[in-house]
C-alpha cells in the first residue's frame, strides 16, 4: 500500500520500466507516503475505443491510498502526478491526440488486507 496503477493505450508509454520508478519517486516524496510501501504496475490496453471527438490515445494513473488524508493533500498528489505526466508526454503527443487523466482513490482500512 499505496498502489500506483498506470493504464495506457497501446504504444503510448515507450518504456514503463523508466516511467514507473519516476512516478514512485514522486509519490514517495509526500509526507504521508512510506516509500517502501509503494507498489507500481503498468497495463497496456490491447483493445480500446473512445467516444466521438475524444482523442484516440489515453494514459490514466490511479493512485490508491488508505483513507484519511485531507482533500488538500490528495489534490496536491493529483496535481503533481498530472504535471509529471504532462511533462513526460507533451512533446511526443503534441498533436492533442492523447488524453491524460489522474485519479486519487481512497481505500477503506476496514476492508483492506495486507
Amino acid at each position: 500500500m499505496p498502489h500506483l496503477v498506470v493504464e495506457a493505450s497501446s504504444g503510448v508509454v515507450g518504456d514503463a520500466d523508466l516511467l514507473l520508478p519516476q512516478l514512485c519517486d514522486l509519490v514517495s516524496g509526500f509526507e504521508t507516503v512510506d516509500p517502501a510501501s509503494v507498489k507500481a504496475r503498468f497495463y497496456e490496453a490491447a483493445s480500446w475505443t473512445t467516444g466521438k471527438g475524444c482523442p484516440n490515445q489515453f494514459l490514466h494513473v490511479e493512485f490508491s491510498l488508505l483513507a484519511g488524508r485531507n482533500t488538500a493533500l490528495r489534490s496536491a498528489m493529483a496535481d503533481a502526478l498530472f504535471a509529471q505526466l504532462q511533462k513526460e508526454f507533451s512533446l511526443s503527443h503534441s498533436s492533442g491526440e492523447l488524453v491524460i487523466t489522474v485519479e486519487i482513490r481512497e481505500m477503506a482500512a476496514e476492508s483492506y488486507r495486507k
